[in-house]
């Protein structure tokens, strides 16, 4: 039997070879950052000299660890002779099948002849750590910076918003300034972009949220938020002629929304009276939070060809509605807590006047937002930040920490806002999601909730095939038979009760009994013999007042 001792050892070790090669990243904002299976990927960012940079980093997320000792390791050196761009303010995206990563956009910093070659556009191999610059994909639009980007589970992704300027390499305006109204869409699949036109405001600075399916109030079909992007928040981009631009900060109240199955964009207005204070450089997240009448720990199945279902059996007195949402195995699919709900958007930090750490949740079902309860505290407000959600807790690192009109001090670390627990709080530690296999479905729960779901499947399909409230109900009463003399007449003729003799019947060869005062013979008749209710009774019953 292997000691404990023994089993922990290896585990030792490696902590101690993280807490010896562990690798602090510099502070930097305008960096872009993606989430593949158990591990975040960084990328660029701008640093103190105010300087793109083509910084490279990962963070492991698939073990426990606190922020004072975050497992960053510092991946730039795989660029390797690949000359990968030095940008900040780029997006970032993952590939359909989740083994690559694409960049693109971004500013090359304040000289205008540092441009990014290729329009900032590269290509990362997680298998073999390799770059690689795709120059063979045509209709590259023109590249821009402090734009977003979102995916659907189809391996599109939808690009809007952000500027260009003479450091982008834009020369089509006299003052290099221009913003951008359209639509980018690049298809991972097959590597090809599409530009449409939209009528909306141009933002930089926002906030993009692709909702999956809704998997709240399961007995609601809500379609209008399967693959819509929400724009929230940033800077309104004016642009009055050729040679100007003003900007202000939008609204929080006004949400721009695209369509991705019908290409239209439409705007939403927020409900209530609570509305947070214009931000831009604020982060978004999809949460968990839960509102009334929803679930908030829904069923998600992993799946490698993302798809989206929904199973209707419709019949006169029963609707049922069950839906599956099937994610990408990009996504990580942890134990319930985890899950997104599909409705609520998680928003925190940004600058309006200073600085801030505050958080906000947008119910986009009713357009609503609340601010929840927050135990603890963190160190600083900050933007320009990063954001990922991992196991319902929000990871957020890097950014500027502002104050008044101070050009403030770039952050370096790493905090986490635990959404998982009432009320939220902020935490110095945090957890992975359960190895436990029955996670998958949400445990033991999870299981009886299929296993329901299954059930009432079956009963439906039964209801609907066999309809047995269509059937008329028959009920035969079994009846003792009646013998009969087989004539066709319409009754049946009467046997006498005292038949004449018939010599050749040798039941009957004896002379005909005489009656007795009540009728009954001394011995049986035929008729008496054949019928059970006769038998062994010779005599006349007694009489009650015998």
């Amino acid at each position: 039997m292997i000691k404990p001792t023994t089993l922990a050892l290896p585990a030792f070790l490696a902590a101690m070879a993280h807490l010896i090669t562990a690798f602090s990243p510099p502070g930097s904002i305008a960096q872009s950052a993606v989430l593949i299976n158990d591990m975040i990927y960084v990328y660029g960012g701008q640093g103190d000299n105010v300087s793109a940079s083509s910084n490279f980093y990962t963070l492991d997320v698939s073990n426990s660890w606190t922020t004072t000792n975050p497992p960053w390791t510092d991946r730039t050196s795989d660029a390797g002779t690949v000359s990968v761009p030095k940008v900040f303010g780029n997006i970032m995206w993952p590939s359909s099948a989740g083994n690559s990563i694409y960049i693109w956009g971004g500013s090359g910093g304040y000289d205008a002849t540092k441009k990014p070659a290729q329009s900032g556009f590269a290509q990362y191999n997680i298998a073999t750590r390799s770059w690689s610059i795709p120059y063979t994909i045509a209709n590259m639009p023109q590249e821009r910076y402090f734009a977003t980007a979102a995916r659907t589970s189809s391996g599109k992704v939808y690009i809007w918003g952000g500027w260009a300027d003479l450091y982008t390499g834009n020369t089509s305006r006299s003052n290099g300034v221009q913003t951008f109204p359209d639509t980018i869409v690049f298809d991972t699949n097959k590597l090809d972009w599409n530009v449409w036109n939209s009528n909306i405001t141009p933002r930089f600075g926002h906030t993009a949220t692709m909702l999956p399916f809704v998997t709240c109030c399961p007995l609601v079909i809500n379609l209008s938020s399967n693959g819509q992007m929400v724009i929230i928040g940033g800077v309104l981009e004016l642009q009055p002629n050729a040679t100007y631009v003003t900007g202000e900060l939008a609204s929080m109240s006004e949400f721009p929304v695209f369509d991705t199955n019908s290409a239209v964009w439409s705007l939403h207005n927020a409900v209530g009276s609570f509305t947070p204070s214009p931000r831009q450089s604020h982060n978004a997240v999809l949460g968990r939070y839960s509102f009334p009448g929803c679930s908030q720990n829904p069923t998600t199945v992993a799946s490698t060809n993302p798809s989206n279902i929904v199973l209707g059996l419709i019949h006169p007195a029963l609707v049922i509605s069950l839906r599956l949402r099937i994610r990408s195995s990009i996504v990580n699919v942890h134990e319930p807590e985890s899950r997104a709900d599909g409705i609520s958007i998680i928003v925190c930090c940004g600058s309006g006047q200073r600085a801030a750490s505050d958080v906000f949740v947008l119910n986009t079902q009713i357009w609503s937002w609340t601010q929840p309860a927050i135990s603890d505290t963190v160190s600083s407000g900050r933007i320009g930040a990063s954001a990922v959600m991992v196991n319902g807790q929000m990871i957020l690192f890097f950014g500027r920490y502002i104050s008044g009109n101070t050009s403030g001090s770039l952050l370096s670390d790493v905090v986490v806002l635990d959404t998982r627990t009432t009320p939220f709080r902020w935490t110095t530690t945090f957890e992975p999601a359960s190895t436990d296999p029955l996670a998958v479905v949400g445990g033991v729960f999870g299981i009886v909730g299929i296993l329901s779901a299954l059930l009432v499947i079956v009963v439906a399909i039964f209801l609907v095939i066999r309809k047995p409230w269509r059937k008329a109900i028959n009920v035969e009463i079994p009846v003792a038979s009646v013998p009969t003399n087989h004539d066709p007449a319409p009754f049946v003729k009467p046997l006498p009760l005292n038949p004449p003799l018939n010599p050749n019947n040798p039941y009957l060869n004896r002379l005909q009994n005489p009656t007795n005062q009540y009728g009954y013979g001394s011995q049986p008749t035929p008729y008496q013999s054949e019928n059970p209710y006769f038998q062994g009774r010779t005599q006349a019953p007694p009489s009650q007042f015998s």
